[in-house]
């Protein structure tokens, strides 16, 4: 009964297609970041499986149907086999169902890491993952490109053929732009949520996001005593970015300050525009200084326990509560010391320092040159 009301609800709100899908070598499972998965293949080979409501393809719904196959993932199946691609690709990683699609012998099922990931966000994922673990199940997913080697060792736990680390997919497509024109930048971690409502079992919204106000607050005394305008980079899209927005506005009163709208700029060409970056732990912020820029991260939200996968580089062992350009403190004082300290840096210290340890946070591999070589064995790259 779940499922036709969902199916009556997508007839309702989605392109109906009527005809068989057709068949291609590259099958791109949701539409969510396939623009840049789009730019390595040639446009003919690419066909989309839309799989938020976007279209619904009734001829393979109806083909189920008489086959009394109602699930989503019987759906899924049955479209991939029309298609008969010979790669199945996808930038969700946080999605079980992927993990689950089947394919035959000669087909390659590829997942892209977009995001950093951790338990308490993606706890559907990582769930997966233990159940997988457990029953020492093996899943069909033949490569897995990884943002580092540490993650990547939590997606072995699914048996899957490969895990390469190439860093952030999305990142290293876009060119660095050398200009500084914005003093310092601070990424944005906003969201809407009633303070009651649970983060984890033992920590609602609301004592989550006050350790985030107490950094924006000392970030705008931080401008004012030093005469310094803040840049805040906005994450909300659409209907929410004027309550985040209004969110800023109140702290900052009438500080110097902008706010950069997420969906009116490039985030690669803001945080390579920007002399240092502020961050608490946003995939931004390690993409940030994968590309080499001044990234200071604020590790303050990874406590009690239940937050531990929000700790500085999770789940890397051996890092430290403080280092050279990320802290737990969330004082007036430390945000100073630690500001300044990365603003006075010169070039030949953070390139040290970068040098140090981008290979294990996230490191760069610029247009993606070890996909590329990956899939050539069973694709022929254009570019």
């Amino acid at each position: 009964m779940i499922f036709l009301k969902t199916i009556f609800y997508f007839i309702l709100n989605s392109k109906l297609i009527f005809f068989r899908p057709p068949k291609k070598k590259i099958l791109i499972f949701d539409q969510t970041s396939s623009g840049l998965v789009k730019k390595y293949f040639l446009k003919n080979d690419i066909h989309v499986l839309h799989t938020r409501k976007e279209s619904l393809n009734i001829y393979v719904l109806i083909k189920n149907f008489v086959k009394k196959r109602f699930s989503s993932l019987d759906y899924f199946n049955a479209y991939i086999k029309d298609v008969d691609p010979k790669i199945i690709i996808s930038v969700i990683d946080n999605s079980p169902i992927f993990y689950k699609l089947e394919k035959n012998s000669n087909q390659k099922k590829i997942l892209i890491a977009s995001t950093v990931r951790t338990p308490v966000h993606d706890f559907a994922l990582f769930d997966f993952i233990k159940i997988k673990t457990k029953k020492n199940e093996k899943t069909s997913v033949d490569f897995i490109f990884s943002i580092n080697e540490e993650i990547g060792k939590k997606f072995k736990e699914l048996n899957v053929k490969e895990v390469v680390t190439i860093g952030s997919f999305k990142s290293n497509y876009f060119n660095f732009e050398e200009k500084k024109s914005i003093e310092i930048l601070y990424i944005s971690s906003w969201a809407s949520a009633h303070p009651n409502s649970k983060v984890t079992h033992d920590v609602n919204f609301e004592e989550f996001n006050n350790h985030q106000v107490k950094l924006i607050k000392n970030l705008s005394r931080y401008g004012k005593e030093h005469k310094v305008k803040i840049t805040i980079l906005g994450k909300m899209k659409k209907n929410f970015e004027k309550n985040e927005f209004s969110f800023y506005k109140n702290i900052f009163n009438e500080n110097e300050w902008e706010f950069i709208e997420s969906e009116k700029a490039n985030s690669y060409q803001v945080v390579d525009r920007s002399k240092v970056v502020i961050t608490l732990n946003s995939t931004l912020g390690y993409e940030s200084f994968s590309r080499g820029n001044k990234t200071l991260f604020f590790d303050i939200r990874s406590t009690p326990q239940s937050l531990s996968s929000l700790k500085f580089g999770w789940p890397i062992p051996g890092i430290k509560q403080e280092g050279p350009f990320w802290t737990k403190e969330n004082s007036y004082f430390e945000c100073k010391r630690i500001l300044s300290k990365v603003r006075e840096m010169d070039e030949t210290e953070w390139e040290n320092i970068h040098k140090k340890f981008h290979m294990i946070l996230m490191p760069r591999d610029k247009n993606n040159l070890i996909f590329k070589k990956k899939l050539s064995d069973f694709y022929n790259f254009t570019n």
